[in-house]
This record gives structure tokens, C-alpha cells and sequence, in this order.
């Protein structure tokens, strides 16, 4: 009975490109922004309010 040789065993790997979290940052950038945006317009009324008045 011959003896044969056993082939190698090649192993692929699929390489790919780590996480950015790129939409979790465009998520938080829009969230306190328009959190800046609100405050910034609360602020601006308030002041035409109290400055009114005097």
C-alpha cells in the first residue's frame, strides 16, 4: 500500500476594516446639537424677556 503524502491545509482569512463607529459619531454630533440649538433659543428668549423689562 503506497504512502502518500497529506496535502497542507491552507487557511484563509478574511481580512476586514475595523469599526470607525462612524454613525454612533454622527448620532451624538446631531443629539447635542440640536441639545446647543434648544438651549441656545431658551437662552435668546429668556434675554429679549429680561431685557425688556428694564
Amino acid at each position: 500500500m503506497p504512502v502518500y503524502e497529506e496535502e497542507p491545509i491552507v487557511e484563509r482569512r478574511v481580512v476586514t476594516e475595523p469599526d470607525r463607529n462612524e454613525g454612533l459619531a454622527a448620532y451624538a454630533l446631531v443629539k447635542y446639537g440640536f441639545i446647543l440649538a434648544i438651549t441656545i433659543v431658551i437662552l435668546y428668549f429668556l434675554a429679549n424677556y429680561v431685557l425688556s423689562r428694564f
